[in-house]
């Protein structure tokens, strides 16, 4: 077991390194960035949020549940939290796809980018757009994770 905890939290390690690399690009984006490469880095966002999705409803991340989850009684009260955490995000977000999870990142960056330039010319029409495909997919997401709660 010893072992098993030792891969799940190298794993999530990992996960929590692409998160972070996200935030710093998320960062950059809103502060310093120049404004004309917004779809490459929206892309690069998209990308980056589809891997990291990937990795916590892979087939990898439901090995390491499982396992811990015959042991979850004896985990240490930090290794357990970091279980249930894990458990959580992957019950929850198992049903939607990974490409998914991109476009709406991508899209979500871009959106930004417009949104900013919409609120500053009080042109609230030019973000109704994407604000209306943001809903779209949320909906959409929404409804992946729900499929399937309502069987015995």
């Amino acid at each position: 077991m010893d072992t098993t905890i030792k891969e799940f939290k190298a794993y999530l390690d990992r996960i929590y390194m692409f998160s972070g690399a996200m935030s710093l690009m998320g960062f950059d984006a809103q502060t310093i960035a120049p404004k004309g490469g917004i779809a490459a880095r929206a892309k690069r966002e998209g990308f980056f949020a589809q891997e990291v999705f990937a990795m916590t409803t892979s087939d990898t991340m439901k090995g390491f549940l499982d396992k811990l989850t015959l042991e979850a009684d004896n985990l240490d009260p930090i290794t357990f939290a970091m279980y249930r955490r894990a458990q959580k995000a992957y019950d929850q977000n198992i049903k939607i796809p990974p490409e998914m999870v991109g476009k709406f990142s991508e899209l979500t960056s871009t959106a930004y980018v417009v949104w900013e330039a919409a609120k500053e010319n009080n042109d609230f029409a030019s973000f109704a757009p994407y604000l209306k495909e943001l809903v779209a997919m949320t909906k959409e997401m929404l409804k992946n994770r729900q499929e399937g709660d309502d069987l015995p």
